[in-house]
């Protein structure tokens, strides 16, 4: 245990409380309660996302373990500090060493809330018997369901098996519990043959020019964030970049473009568009435009509305290339967003298809003939997928284009996150 990791300094400690109570109150997009408070920066926010995330990665594993000390669940900011609790428990990793210090930061926190003389009591009560609860569950993970212990809901790891089977699907919730890891793309490579040095803070990848970074973006990277010629992002964003570059493009759309990683990394790649038009909705352009900054000539972020019929009238047919990036569920990428698990509906994989198919085909209106239109989603469900893009070929809009490349990237065979890529060409008939 480290100075750097835990214990969790009493600031950290604070911030994650706040925004855990929040969550349990109205949960929503971690990120959103995170900037309702501000944008920040420091160690001791980084801590507190780490907390707080842990808590939310292990969300049904952590109420199933204080289930078994409580009577009911308490009020959400008693709640939030038991789960923190556990996660920092389960993030310090020294069990019965730690644990009366750990309880103690906790118990402290519960007064400073303002939490009543006979909650706080209870909170060191139930930590004194919950920590050492979960450790024995993390030493027998048989002894819970695997839904359970790897804290995702019954109906989707019950559509997985059915789909993929139970060795596979086992093997994508463990890897949605690991902690993502933080690459960059960029232009350093290491000679070929050469071995890694394990204390430099840019890892190689077996993906050309992606860069593990396992302590945080080191200042040559944040320079190159500032010039261009680095970005923050997944691996998995190569498939939609090496798909929309795939022939020359003078002009070139990036629809539901925010927060702007892949319209950086087309601007940033030597084949890329002598013009980038990046649109979103009017709330997500204020980030999306600071990521285009160091492309003031070729780059313009618009606002855009696919939800109207007709978003774009003035631009049909003019772009030589169209990715469209669309809003799904996210079951590609649970490990970097756990709280998507949490929001995500049945239902919603039967309203989110006609929407993508909906946005696909106004799309498809802005691509020239002889273009290249990309669907992309961050969904490994093939009716955000495969059906959608089939379901466009079918219809009017798609009788003028073929599909050239399909990819459904699943996390565990490709070592990072989830993507759905459909290249699909146009034909060389005229716009109507």
């Amino acid at each position: 245990m480290t100075a750097e990791d835990n214990p969790f300094p009493a600031g950290s400690q604070q911030r994650a409380v706040r925004w855990m109570t929040r969550y349990l109150r109205a949960p929503a997009k971690l990120g959103d309660i995170r900037e309702a408070e501000g944008p920040g920066k420091g160690a001791d926010r980084r801590r507190a996302i780490r907390l707080q995330t842990g808590a939310i990665r292990n969300l049904r594993l952590y109420r199933h373990v204080l289930d078994q000390h409580l009577r009911r669940r308490p009020a959400p900011a008693a709640e939030a500090i038991l789960l923190l609790a556990l996660a920092e428990s389960d993030h310090a990793g020294e069990s019965a060493a730690v644990r009366p210090r750990l309880v103690h930061s906790w118990v402290d926190q519960a007064r400073e809330a303002g939490l009543r003389a006979g909650t706080v009591r209870l909170v060191n009560a139930v930590l004194r018997r919950a920590t050492a609860t979960l450790e024995g569950i993390r030493g027998d993970p048989a002894s819970v369901p695997e839904a359970v212990f790897t804290s995702h809901p019954d109906w989707l790891v019950e559509r997985w098996r059915e789909r993929w089977g139970p060795a596979e699907t086992s093997r994508l919730l463990h890897w949605n519990q690991r902690t993502p890891e933080l690459y960059a793309h960029g232009p350093a490579a290491s000679p070929p043959g050469e071995v890694a040095n394990p204390e430099s803070p840019l890892q190689p990848t077996r993906w050309p020019h992606f860069h593990r970074l396992p302590r945080g973006i080191p200042p040559e990277v944040q320079e190159g964030l500032r010039a261009g010629t680095w970005t923050i992002r997944d691996p998995a964003t190569r498939i939609a970049v090496e798909a929309t570059l795939a022939r020359p493009s003078g002009r070139v759309l990036d629809l539901c473009a925010s927060p702007g990683g892949k319209s950086r990394g087309l601007l940033a790649d030597p084949r890329g568009p002598r013009e980038l038009v990046a649109a979103d909705l009017p709330p997500r352009l204020g980030l999306l435009r600071a990521n285009l900054a160091p492309w003031p000539v070729r780059a313009v972020a618009r606002p855009v509305d696919l939800g109207e019929d007709d978003p774009l009238p003035a631009d049909h047919g003019s772009f030589d290339a169209v990715l469209l990036d669309a809003p799904c569920s996210n079951t590609g990428v649970l490990r970097r967003r756990p709280d998507a698990r949490w929001r995500l509906r049945p239902e919603d994989l039967r309203a989110l298809p006609p929407r993508q198919l909906a946005y696909l085909r106004r799309a498809a209106r802005l691509v020239v003939p002889g273009g290249i239109l990309v669907y992309s989603t961050c969904s490994l469900e093939v009716e955000e997928n495969r059906e959608v893009v089939d379901a466009f070929l079918a219809g009017a809009e798609g009788r003028a284009f073929r599909l050239e490349t399909a990819v459904l990237a699943r996390p565990t065979r490709t070592g990072h996150d989830g993507a759905g890529v459909y290249r699909l060409l146009r034909d060389d008939s005229p716009v109507r």
